[in-house]
């Protein structure tokens, strides 16, 4: 924050007391990676584009390890899950759960939830989605595609984070993503106490 000693002196603390805090000053490190892909003919096929290419990223980078996928809508979180679940073999020393309530009835998500990966946004019911998020808590389910608000509020600990894409649907027009909502994303990566680094 470029203003911090402004907000200091509105509160009325002293100077010696303000602190600023970088984005590398975590307890757990994060590495940034960046890959770029040359945009297809339309917004739509880029986006399928972007949902066949993260299979490839989640085994080269994820290790394993629970991971978070930011997409741009809720449509895209849903669809991109569903890709994953069809064409990633997740290898988990947990299995999926298979005691899955009756207050869970989304069948897209159902059936991701039996392959071990999962998706999370405002259209879910509100018993899908704290399911939804118990299981990756836990660790049995080991991937979660979201949409930008899962960025804010829920602490769910990933070791890799993808954000899929530069731009979020805001009431009802697609806008770019600005920085400070990449670094929260990218936060999620490399909980502190939870792990021992993070990959966004």
């Amino acid at each position: 924050m470029s203003n911090a000693p402004d907000i200091g002196d509105w509160l009325c603390a002293p100077r010696a007391n303000v602190i600023t805090f970088s984005p590398t000053d975590r307890p757990v490190p994060l590495g940034l990676v960046v890959l770029s892909y040359q945009a297809k003919t339309t917004p739509f096929v880029f986006e399928k584009y972007l949902t066949y290419k993260i299979p490839n990223i989640l085994v080269e980078y994820g290790q394993g390890k629970p991971a978070l996928i930011f997409c741009h809508t809720r449509r895209a979180a849903a669809l991109t899950a569903v890709h994953i679940a069809q064409n990633l073999s997740i290898n988990t020393t947990t299995t999926p759960p298979v005691d899955i309530p009756s207050d869970v009835c989304n069948k897209q998500l159902i059936e991701c939830l039996k392959k071990g990966t999962a998706f999370h946004h405002a259209g879910l019911m509100p018993a899908e989605r704290t399911f939804v998020e118990q299981l990756f808590f836990g660790r049995k389910v080991l991937i979660l595609c979201t949409t930008s608000t899962l960025a804010l509020g829920v602490n769910l600990p990933a070791r890799l984070v993808v954000i899929k894409g530069t731009a979020h649907f805001v009431n009802g027009k697609t806008e770019e993503l600005t920085s400070s909502m990449v670094m929260q994303m990218a936060g999620r990566a490399g909980r502190a106490g939870l792990d021992d680094k993070g990959v966004a």
